[in-house]
């Protein structure tokens, strides 16, 4: 507990010191380079780090809401996170979920709104450079020396926390879980996969940033970022990283994506048609691993029929365990499709919700890409590719801690770059902070201009 609190305290002064777009930063290194489940109690809430450094930043930068275009993807999170408190309430759910139900919008709601008041501007977002770049070195670091090693570094505080302790090399299940002679890295998560996926969110960011970086110091940061992920050894992870990279020669031909679109969604549907199998059983054969492949695939199967079970409110925290016997004869279930688990939780409608405000930030870009500058634009691609890679993993793994809070700042800072074409969307400075750049060569070029001109008058 005292460790966490003078690690926010360093943390919220250097955010109260420092520009909206590298407070944002400092809020994606908290939650990767300081674990996430060591909490501090205020009252009913459970305070980590990065909970204290989110708050900070949407009180500070709340006066920048009425200069931001207005967003569909902002209803959508607001009212997903609403109906999933009165769907556990009405479900009659365990006192655990419904406090933990409404202290989840430390996770989720208030990352997306950081990262949407943070990042106004495309400079507010190159400003968050030096700390994803420690970042990505740091848990790159970490991570390597933990697999090679089959050390935790943080290993005392993940028990001091209530984890269970593993024997490293014995059994699955992730944590302690040996492979390929290296171990699973944990660094400051609670399970390797959500290590994985909230290092490939920072892939994306850092992938993003390849104009305010050198091109050799960009291309180490990504090895670094890649590393990060790499070491998770999780397919979960590792699957929504690939589909970044290839999404990325997309940028340049940007006309082919709804004929590709359309192409898939005709094989989905052949197969649906002609296959006594559900169409997302073609995920068993180009996954990277088959029996797991298939576990989602039956997970979908039986999700769907229990479906008349948690449609409304979800179970309650009720045990679904049930599930497990129509997959693989298991007396429990490992639900890992985030959106079934959301499902399952807090209703349909929930989820639904959940689905939209994803749909919705993809749209805002679609729809200003024309009004978009050249670097504004791959920024905001690169963002679009990561929520679209992300969103499909999730169909592979439930997501969690550090996973879950960079997935709330993802979707805000894709909802913020599809209104920086706007023109509605003025430049935005907070105290102590320096125009944008943007700004400073307009200027620049005025004076130019106006040099000329006084040059001809003297001739």
């Amino acid at each position: 507990m005292v460790f966490t609190l003078v690690v926010s305290a360093i943390a919220i002064a250097m955010v109260l010191s420092v520009r909206p777009g590298m407070g944002l930063g400092i809020l994606v290194a908290c939650t990767l380079l300081w674990p996430e489940y060591l909490r501090v109690p205020i009252g009913l809430a459970q305070m980590s780090a990065a909970r204290f450094v989110a708050v900070v930043l949407v009180v500070r930068y709340a006066g920048r809401w009425t200069k931001l275009r207005r967003h569909p993807c902002d209803w959508f999170v607001v009212v997903g996170y609403l109906l999933s408190v009165l769907a556990v309430l009405a479900a009659a759910a365990t006192s655990t979920l419904i406090t933990g139900t409404i202290g989840s919008v430390f996770d989720t709601a208030m990352m997306y709104f950081a990262a949407r008041l943070c990042l106004a501007t495309i400079d507010d977002f190159r400003d968050m450079r030096w700390p994803i770049a420690i970042t990505a070195f740091g848990v790159a670091g970490m991570a390597g020396f933990e697999a090679l090693s089959h050390k935790y570094l943080f290993w005392s505080l993940y028990l001091s926390s209530g984890k269970e302790s593993a024997e490293i090399g014995v059994g699955g299940g992730g944590v302690g879980e040996l492979r390929w002679g290296m171990l699973r890295a944990l660094v400051a998560s609670h399970h390797p996969i959500y290590l994985g996926v909230a290092m490939t969110i920072v892939l994306s960011i850092v992938v993003a940033l390849r104009g305010s970086f050198s091109r050799w110091g960009w291309a180490l940061v990504v090895g670094a970022a890649s590393l990060g992920v790499f070491f998770s050894l999780s397919s979960g992870a590792w699957i929504p990283a690939l589909l970044l990279v290839a999404f990325l020669p997309l940028y340049r031909t940007t006309w082919i994506i709804k004929p590709i679109l359309g192409f898939i969604a005709l094989i989905f549907l052949l197969f649906e048609l002609v296959s006594k199998r559900h169409a997302y059983y073609l995920i068993s054969y180009i996954a990277l691993d088959g029996a797991n492949a298939w576990y989602r695939a039956k997970l979908m199967d039986v999700g769907i029929k229990y479906l008349p079970e948690y449609w409304l409110f979800g179970y309650g925290g009720r045990s679904f365990a049930h599930w497990g016997l129509e997959i693989d004869d298991r007396y429990f279930i490992d639900c890992v499709n985030n959106y079934i688990l959301i499902a399952a939780t807090s209703g349909v409608a929930t989820m639904l919700l959940y689905v939209l405000a994803k749909i919705a930030a993809v749209w805002m870009v679609a729809r200003s890409w024309k009004r978009l500058n050249r670097d504004q634009r791959w920024v905001a691609f690169v963002l679009v590719a990561a929520v679209v890679a992300v969103s499909l993993g999730e169909f592979s793994v439930s997501v969690f801690g550090a996973a879950l809070l960079l997935n709330g700042v993802l979707l805000g800072c894709t909802a913020s770059a599809g209104g920086w074409g706007s023109p509605r969307t003025a430049p935005v400075e907070s105290a102590g902070t320096s125009p944008p750049a943007s700004r400073t060569m307009r200027v620049d070029r005025r004076a130019a201009s106006e040099r000329r001109q006084g040059l001809r008058a003297n001739r």
